[in-house]
């Protein structure tokens, strides 16, 4: 999707662009019979705005939902959502196991084999490149390139995230796209104590594995850091003191994040630091 987005002239919209086809299937390892109809109310949850939900929901028009792709984005995104996976699978069959070296005759000739990744709608492809005013072949083999594109970066990525589950090494800055905690934010007092385990729990931080996982976080000296993982939005930062008394500045943008209420704010957040350090991974001992 960036890649299509810098090639079709929205270069300024790239990260958008990146983002709906990051999230677009949000909904489907849970809810597979009402894909994209569950997934307005986890995006919502997740703190998306209307104009993303409307455009990771458009993929799935005149199969789940009757909301039709009107911008270019959401076109693309609903002609290649099928294509990709059919590309995918013609690549694991060759003997490099990649995209890289594969060029469109060869891709034209698996596509035309209905036998092939039946489960990859031709129709829909089809129905996707007439809504672009594409012929088929500029569709395939804009895809192709897409993925070319970005095939080296995501199985870099998916290889780094695999080293961090055997090596358990603490989440770092670096390691997810966040944004700044905005000028719009308030700061309160949490009191609260940690035992040493629940503080290295929390050292050890978070990179999201899968869909679910709603949040990144991690800890630079004392001050922790949560982040949305979807949108990178940070909504807490906490500075954690020896008194206990420590001091959460929280995120007050409207657009960023809903709550106006310190007394919500430090349930919510007591409950997700409790679920947090559940849920952290052991620590290495190696």
């Amino acid at each position: 999707m960036r890649w299509y987005a810098r090639q079709l002239g929205f270069a300024q919209d790239e990260d958008f662009w990146g983002i709906v086809g990051l999230l677009h299937d949000i909904d489907f390892e849970m809810y597979p019979e009402e894909h994209c109809i569950k997934a307005p109310e986890l995006l919502r949850e997740g703190g998306v705005g209307e104009e993303m939900i409307h455009a990771i929901c458009s993929h799935a028009y005149g199969m789940h939902v009757d909301i039709k792709p009107e911008h270019t984005m959401e076109k693309v995104l609903f002609a290649t959502d099928e294509l990709t996976g059919l590309i995918w699978a013609a690549a694991l069959m060759r003997p490099s196991l990649s995209t890289q070296d594969m060029e469109l005759k060869s891709l034209k000739k698996k596509y035309k084999s209905k036998g092939f990744a039946a489960g990859c709608s031709r129709d829909v492809i089809e129905k996707g490149a007439e809504m672009l005013g594409w012929p088929l072949d500029e569709l395939l083999q804009k895809t192709l390139d897409a993925m070319k594109d970005c095939e080296t970066k995501v199985l870099k990525e998916s290889a780094l995230w695999q080293d961090m589950k055997k090596e358990s090494r603490a989440a770092r800055r670096g390691d997810w796209k966040t944004e700044p905690m905005p000028d719009q934010h308030e700061t309160f007092f949490l009191d609260r104590s940690f035992t040493d385990n629940e503080m290295d729990a929390l050292r050890r931080g978070n990179i999201p594995q899968a869909m679910e996982d709603k949040w990144f976080w991690y800890m630079e000296g004392s001050t922790f850091w949560a982040h949305r993982s979807w949108t990178g939005y940070c909504i807490y930062k906490i500075e954690f003191k020896a008194d206990n008394h420590h001091v959460v500045t929280v995120n007050r943008n409207p657009e960023q994040y809903k709550c106006t209420s310190v007394e919500e704010d430090i349930e919510s957040l007591n409950k997700l630091l409790d679920q947090w350090i559940c849920n952290s991974r052991p620590a290495s001992r190696r």
